[in-house]
This record gives structure tokens, C-alpha cells and sequence, in this order.
């Protein structure tokens, strides 16, 4: 990083309004770009023509002194090798010395798709949900998503939400999942199955603010999803639990056509069992009470 940073500070110092550039700082320019990546990339990293990177770049033969590319222009290449020295801090080879550096937790991203066949191998899943609605409550055909996956799967589903008396401090989003969960058992009544689905489905709601503190309902942006491996999943996934923090991300290129998209972040396996031993004692004692109960 240090030997492009001083490449390109060397580009700005002879840079600037009225200074012009011959072959020699063109072949500079174009080393360090390479260094950077390939001119098509480069181009969208800095949102200029891949037309303008070649015209910065081109030697000319005899050599004529032109304008030197905008100063302005150049000082964004320092944001493009700061970019290229993190993304080396995480393609580090796993053979050398591990570094005390950033990102010693990496999570893998999953699509609905890879998230659910995971879970179908599960024998218990969790849902857990503060400011967030439950999907499946709120749109008919997540539900019937729902419901086809807990007709064709054997694991045990648990909605686990905030339903505090009052706002422990998260704003007024708090009661979404509470609500979403009861439009969710409307539907599941109203199905034609509905006994059979009603033995897989277990309502986990948190009264109590420490509980819920614990439990991470403090932030309203994330949700969590846990599946609990049998066998067939322990030996396939090579461990008993998968952890993941559910976002959605906006993926719109243009601003006048919003695009979302739902992602599943998955902490690594230590990380999910330490996530889990944090949890599952309040989680299944808020099971084992409702049970008491006959809930």
C-alpha cells in the first residue's frame, strides 16, 4: 500500500491547474493503475469513462506535453489503494502466521434459498424478531412459503418476540413482530391443516426488558434466525448450529428504481455456538413455562 500511496503522491505533486504531462507520468499513471486493477474497473470505481482512463494513459508518439489528468480526479485513486490493501487483509493465504488485524469473524452471506435448505435439516428452527415484522404474517404468500416448508420439513419452529408492556427503548417499531405473529396465527387457523401445522409452531413471546436485552432485541434494523442440526445436518454442515443476522440490503443502481434484496449473514461456527449459549437458556425456559402452562 505505502509504495502506491507514494506513486500517486508523486502524480499529484506534478499535477495540478496549468501543469501538463508527458509519455514519462502517463506511464506512471498507467503502472499504478495496473497495480490497482484493470482499466474497466478502475473506470467504475472512480464513475469516469473507460474512454477517459485510456486518454490519461496514452503516450504519444513523438511525445507532446498535454493536460495533466484533474488533481481532483487523482486524489480518488488513494481511496481505490486504500480498497485494495483491506480486501488483501482478507484474501491472506490461511498457511500464513495469523495477523492481529481486522476480521478475524467472517460471515459467509446465504440467499432465502441456501438458508432454508440448511434449515430443512434442522430439528428446531428460531425466529427471532424486535422491531421487525414477521414476513410471513404480513404477505400471503410468504405464508404459504412458510407453511409448505413446515408441512415438508420435521423441525420444530419458534417465533421468539419483544412484547414488552412498554417501549424498553427501541421506539415505536417494538410491537411490529407481536402484531405480525397474530396475523400469522389467523392464517394458520384459517388453514385446512391447521391442527398439524399448529403442533410445529411455538409462540416465544419476551416480557421481560433484561430478557430482552439478552436476547439482543436493542436494535430494531437486525433479526435473527437459528437452526439446530440433527445428524444428517451435523454431518453434512460439519457442525450443530447456524447463526444468522438477517438485513435487507438496497441494491438499487438507479435511484428512481428502488430494489431490495432480503440477505442472511452466517456467523462462523464458534461464533453461532457462542451466539446460542448466550440464548437458549432463557429461550427454552420461556418454552418450558409456556408448556407448564399449557400454552
Amino acid at each position: 500500500m505505502n509504495d502506491l500511496q507514494k506513486a500517486l503522491d508523486e502524480l499529484l505533486s506534478l499535477s495540478g491547474p496549468g501543469t501538463t504531462w508527458g509519455n514519462i507520468e502517463r506511464a506512471k499513471l498507467k503502472r499504478l493503475r495496473e497495480a490497482i486493477g484493470p482499466a474497466t474497473a478502475v473506470s467504475e470505481m472512480l464513475n469516469v469513462s473507460l474512454a477517459t482512463i485510456y486518454s490519461w494513459e496514452k503516450q504519444e508518439q513523438p511525445d507532446v506535453p498535454r493536460p495533466a489528468p484533474p488533481q481532483r480526479q487523482l486524489r480518488r485513486f488513494s481511496t481505490l489503494i486504500a480498497d485494495k490493501h483491506f480486501s488483501s487483509l482478507l484474501d491472506r493465504p490461511k498457511s500464513e502466521t495469523p495477523q492481529p488485524v481486522l476480521y478475524d469473524v467472517l460471515m459467509k452471506m446465504r440467499s432465502l434459498k441456501e438458508t432454508m435448505e440448511r434449515c430443512a435439516l434442522g430439528t428446531r428452527f428460531w425466529v427471532l424478531r424486535s422491531g421487525r415484522p414477521f414476513v410471513a404474517g404480513n404477505d400471503p404468500a410468504a405464508f404459504e412459503f412458510m407453511a409448505r416448508f413446515l408441512r415438508e420439513n420435521s423441525a420444530d419452529s419458534y417465533f421468539v418476540y419483544l412484547d414488552a408492556d412498554q417501549d424498553i427503548g427501541i421506539g415505536a417499531r417494538h410491537s411490529r413482530a407481536k402484531e405480525s405473529f397474530e396475523s400469522l396465527m389467523e392464517r394458520v387457523t384459517a388453514a385446512p391443516d391447521s391442527t398439524a401445522l399448529l403442533k410445529k409452531i411455538h409462540e416465544v413471546p419476551i416480557k421481560d426488558p433484561v430478557e430482552a436485552y439478552k436476547l439482543g432485541f436493542t436494535d430494531t434494523f437486525v433479526s435473527y434466525a437459528m437452526a439446530e442440526y440433527g445428524a444428517e445436518g451435523r454431518r453434512k454442515f460439519q457442525r450443530d448450529y447456524d447463526v444468522w443476522l438477517e438485513f435487507v440490503f438496497d441494491i438499487s443502481k438507479d435511484p428512481q428504481n428502488e430494489q431490495k434484496q432480503f440477505m442472511w449473514l452466517e456467523l462462523p461456527a464458534d461464533e453461532a455456538e457462542a451466539w446460542r449459549s448466550r440464548r437458549i437458556k432463557i429461550l427454552e425456559s420461556r418454552v418450558k413455562k409456556r408448556r407448564a402452562k399449557g400454552i
